[in-house]
């Protein structure tokens, strides 16, 4: 019986793991291209923050700039999910 409950506790746990990680990749799927573009700015962002070079500020400007590209990328998906029907009007 003890066995039976493991395992019957092991299907429910996979179960449970097999649907969040449904629900991740399904946010994953959503706005594709928005959350590329958004995973480019960050590298872009880390790449910059590991130079070494100051180039007269520039270096420091860009990252602030990306951050602001960021900042409105993350508002263009939050946007998106709390509106489908737009998405829907193509």
């Amino acid at each position: 019986m003890r066995k039976i409950k493991k395992l019957a506790l092991g299907l429910a746990l996979m179960g449970f793991l097999g649907s969040s990680s449904l629900l991740c990749a399904v946010e994953m799927a959503r706005h594709p291209k928005i959350r590329g573009a958004r995973n480019h700015v960050d590298q872009a962002i880390t790449l910059l923050n590991e130079a070494s070079h100051d180039c007269g500020g520039h270096r420091i400007k860009a990252i602030e700039d990306l951050k602001v590209a960021l900042n409105e990328l993350n508002q263009a998906v939050e946007y998106a999910d709390a509106h489908p029907e737009e998405s829907r009007k193509k």
